[in-house]
Parts: structure tokens; sequence; C-alpha cells
């Protein structure tokens, strides 16, 4: 397996999240005697942060390309009218495509949604495979994602073995995700992570998806071997990986953190604690805190240098607007001569 199979369709380092969920379908649609309408829902990439980026995938194994004729649906609305396969692969006397889409507005549409949901209406012979939703999240959060999406197809056949290589030295935290089809079952599958973690997979459906975590791996080898019968040299089964999925996170050490508490309320407003602590190594000159709540500025603050190793407290006593819910602090300074920030933001309890 390498990118010529399974095609690196994004590969990105940033600050926030990145979910993703699949959902097995596993039925054929379309023909004379089979429903022509398949109906999935996505609960787990579902939350009411924006996405940066959001992308859809749909695996479908059919007879002719030319001859599938289906329409995509996406929150009841539609995001594709024909079938046009970002992938294409033969797998004996039939074929198996990918369709990616950027699905990015539609998923920041309707924030109270609980569910995303899927529609795929065919009125030739389809077979659905997965459904794949990958969501990148970018915030200035002190956690750093790095994700890796394979789209495609890498067919393995019996007592066949096929790697993949990922180089990353920000791997801390580790999941893979996988979704494969199976020609026949029961069948398995042997992985290897850097030719030391292994697992071995009983596959007792046609199509099914697995995680596997593990931990502080900086380069990744991932080896895929079928542990299927092979007669006569012969191979009487395979197992097709169709996508690939490698996500990890770590927590950064901040070297500029910032700390509030509301203690209270007197005649003049809202009285709020902050903590500013510098752990570098270099002094924090000059910075600033300033202060929102409903939108609007309701403090700017410039703060006195302050060393390394050492922090600075200074309490706030802020006038809202009313029927405020929260206060967003954010420290400014610069660095390199560039411009950094952090925020911090605190609910406003009844009791205050």
């Amino acid at each position: 397996m390498d990118d010529s199979t399974l095609t690196a369709l994004l590969e990105k380092k940033f600050s926030g999240e990145a979910l993703s969920e699949s959902v097995v379908i596993g039925e054929s649609i379309g023909g004379l005697y089979r429903p022509s309408k398949q109906s999935v829902y996505f609960h787990k990439v579902k939350n009411n942060s924006k996405a940066t980026l959001s992308l859809l995938e749909i695996g479908a194994i059919f007879d002719k390309q030319e001859s599938v004729k289906w329409r995509i649906w996406f929150d009841g609305i539609s995001v594709s009218k024909q079938f046009k396969p970002n992938f294409i692969l033969p797998i004996g006397e039939n074929t198996y495509g990918a369709t990616v889409i950027d699905i990015t507005p539609l998923v920041n549409r309707e924030a109270k949604r609980r569910f995303h949901k899927l529609t795929v209406i065919s009125s030739t012979p389809v077979f659905l495979t997965h459904a794949t939703i990958i969501k990148l999240i970018e915030d200035n959060s002190d956690t750093t994602n790095w994700i890796k999406y394979y789209t495609g197809g890498a067919i393995i056949k019996s007592q066949e073995i096929k790697k993949i290589s990922v180089k990353s030295n920000e791997l801390r935290q580790n999941n893979i995700h996988f979704n494969i089809f199976a020609q026949k079952v029961p069948q398995y599958l042997e992985i290897r992570v850097n030719e030391r973690y292994v697992k071995r997979l009983e596959i007792s459906k046609n199509c099914d998806d697995y995680q596997i975590p593990f931990d502080k791996e900086p380069i990744l080898t991932l080896s895929f071997k079928n542990d299927g019968i092979d007669v006569g040299g012969k191979s009487q089964s395979f197992i097709l990986i169709t996508n690939l999925i490698v996500n990890s996170a770590s927590k950064k050490q901040r070297s500029i953190d910032l700390e509030a508490e509301i203690r209270g309320r007197n005649e003049s407003g809202v009285i709020v604690n902050v903590d500013v602590f510098n752990n570098s190594e270099s002094p924090l000159e000059a910075p600033m805190l300033v202060a929102f709540s409903s939108g609007i500025l309701v403090s700017k603050i410039d703060l006195e240098s302050i060393q390394p190793k050492s922090s600075a407290k200074r309490e706030l006593v802020l006038k809202l607007p009313p029927n405020s819910s929260s206060i967003t602090l954010r420290l400014i300074w610069k660095e390199n001569s560039e411009p950094q920030y952090i925020e911090k933001k605190i609910k406003i309890t009844n009791q205050i």
C-alpha cells in the first residue's frame, strides 16, 4: 500500500480539534428489486463549533461507472447530481469508486442540529460500502492536531503484506481509523505498527471500520497482512482497504499563560482577578490585557513587563452590557515582532 493506491487528500497540522466519523453501510440500492434510497446519520462529528474544513467521502462498488445514476443529499440539500468518483479501482468483475465532497458550508449551516443526515438515491444498482466525514476545527487552543487522510483503495490478497509509512515529529497520542470491504468472510487481517505493536482482526462482515490507538511513535509504519488461505497459489479472497485516517494530538507547553476568576460584584461592576504567567526564558515586554463581553470592548489595559519564570496579578472591575453571560479576556504581546495572543473565557453565573 502506498500513495498510488491510497491517495493522500489531506495532511494538516493546526491548533484545534480534528473529528472523524465513519458509518458502515454495506447495502445495495437501485435496480428492479432493491430500494432506490439509503440514508445514514452522523452523530459524533456534530458539535456547535464552526468547521474550517469538512469533507464527506462515500465508497461504492458498481458494474460500470458510466451506468451509475445517483444523487447525494446532505441535511436535505443536494450536493451531487451525478456520480463523479475521485478514485476508481477494478476489483474482479466490478469496480470500487470513492467520491469526496467539500461540505464545509453545510456542516456550519445549522448549529442546533443534533445529527447530520446523508441520503443517496440511485436508479441503477450500486453497493454502498461506507460514508466518512472529516471535520477540522481550528482555534487558538493549547492542543496541536496533526491529521493525514487517505482515500482510494488498496487490495490485499491472501498472505499478502502491504505497507504505508507516515513521518511526523508531532505524533504523541495517535489513532488509526480505516474502512474495509471483504470479498468473503470470515477473514483475518494482521496490523503491525512500527513492526512492534501487533493486532489481529477477525473480519466477520463484508464492510466494517476499525480504530487502533497507540502512543508516542514519531515515525509510523503500518503493515497490513491478509491471513486468508491461499490454495494452489491462487488467492481465494481479498480485503479492500477503502480509506485511512491517521490522527494525533498533543498539548502545547505554553510559555505564556492566562488565568482569570470572577470574585464578585460591587456598585461599579464585576470584579475579576487575573493572573498572567511568563514561563519562558525571556521577559514578556509590554503586554496588553483587553476584555470583551457580548462582543463589546469593556476594558483595555497596558501591563508592565513580566520577567522570565514569574507572574503578575491584576484586579479588574468591569462594567458589562445588560444580560451578559460571559467575559473573554485576551492577552496580547509581540514575539519576534509578530503579534501573539491567548484568550480565556469565563462564564457569569446567576450568583454574581
